[in-house]
């Protein structure tokens, strides 16, 4: 009988070696940082072994400056930690931009900086099912910030034909800056700041551009190229469109399939000249600093439209309007304990303010 139980218990030591052996070590994130604490993927020969396995360490500032996508076999869940994450601009000779792209079935791509900044330049980085963003600055509280420029973040089931399926987060305790970049969260679409402010675009939705100034975007010129005064004659609806809206559309903002939501609680949101369309709910959720959204071009298809600058510990500071278009299926909610500025403003539908505190002024 002891005989037997040896066995017994030799056979599960081999099993366990063997399990540790195949999916332990291997598996293990890398954590390769050299002395000074910031490592570049691409000189560090780390790309195969990131894509792969992930990186942790939080003493190290990382840049992924080379492609973590194919041909680098990439692990379903990527996880990155580090101190703080750079993604592009691409090292010398590697291309335009630096892609991580889980294409694996149920994807999900995680990066955290614990004590700094997450910055996108020149980057492509998309997942299936869930894509998050977080950084966290504990020695100077809303220091950390997130920026991208020229990027693309995308979550959805269909990275080509985008729509629903997928969970975008933006979870950072500081600013929020994304400007040129292409984003689209197919269920659901978050950026949350803790302490500090939002500002998003200008970029434009999948039916608009981004309303410009014609005296500064250059149809003047082709509609009076003698000067003023000048009459104008438009030939066709595209004409007139164009005096507004540039032929180039930006680019997109959209998703939201079940929930888009922005919340800089204790600063401002600011979308000015930016379309930004959901299929289901949106909602701004401001604080002291207000939310400014001239010229800007906001729309729902089924759900809500909320701006709410009471939700902060502060007062809420003003709502701007002017020039903008609110669209939405069910209200559009208006709220703060400034004043609401709605010259020009074109509604969908009778915007709901809390006649207690909020004004709306303009026509």
């Amino acid at each position: 009988m002891r005989q037997a139980t040896t066995r017994v218990v030799g056979c599960l030591a081999l099993l366990l070696v063997a399990l540790v052996g195949t999916s332990g070590r291997a598996d293990a994130a890398a954590t390769e940082c050299p002395p000074g604490g910031l490592v570049s993927a691409g000189s560090a020969g780390l790309a195969a072994a990131i894509a792969a396995t992930g990186y942790n360490n939080k003493t190290c500032a990382l840049i992924i400056d080379v492609d973590l996508s194919p041909p680098n076999a990439m692990t379903a869940n990527l996880t990155i930690i580090a101190k703080s994450v750079q993604i592009g601009p691409p090292a010398s000779g590697s291309g335009s931009h630096v892609d991580v792209v889980n294409n694996s079935l149920s994807s999900s791509v995680r990066i955290t900086a614990v004590d700094g900044n997450l910055i996108l330049d020149n980057a492509i980085v998309k997942a299936h099912k869930v894509l998050n963003f977080k950084c966290s600055s504990p020695g100077v509280p809303g220091d950390c910030t997130f920026t991208s420029s020229d990027s693309e973040i995308v979550a959805a089931l269909n990275f080509v034909d985008l729509g629903s399926g997928g969970v975008l987060i933006i979870d950072v305790e500081g600013n929020v800056h994304i400007t040129t970049t292409k984003i689209h969260g197919g269920d659901e679409y978050k950026v949350l700041s803790d302490r500090g402010n939002i500002t998003i675009g200008p970029c434009g939705g999948s039916t608009g551009g981004i309303c410009e100034d014609p005296l500064t975007s250059g149809v003047s010129g082709q509609l009076c190229p003698g000067g003023f005064p000048c009459d104008v004659t438009f030939q066709t609806a595209d004409d007139l469109h164009a005096v507004c809206f540039p032929s180039t559309p930006g680019e997109p903002c959209n998703g939201g399939f079940k929930e888009k939501r922005f919340e800089a609680k204790n600063g401002f949101i600011d979308v000015r000249g930016t379309a930004i369309s959901a299929h289901d709910h949106m909602t701004f959720w401001c604080g002291p600093g207000g939310f400014l959204g001239q010229n800007s071009i906001l729309s729902t298809v089924v759900a809500e439209l909320v701006i709410d600058c009471t939700r902060g510990p502060l007062p809420g500071g003003d709502i701007h309007l002017e020039g903008a278009s609110l669209t939405a299926n069910n209200l559009i909610s208006l709220k703060t304990d400034g004043l609401i500025f709605c010259e020009n403003t074109f509604f969908s539908r009778t915007p709901v303010t809390d006649p207690f505190t909020a004004t709306c002024v303009g026509p």
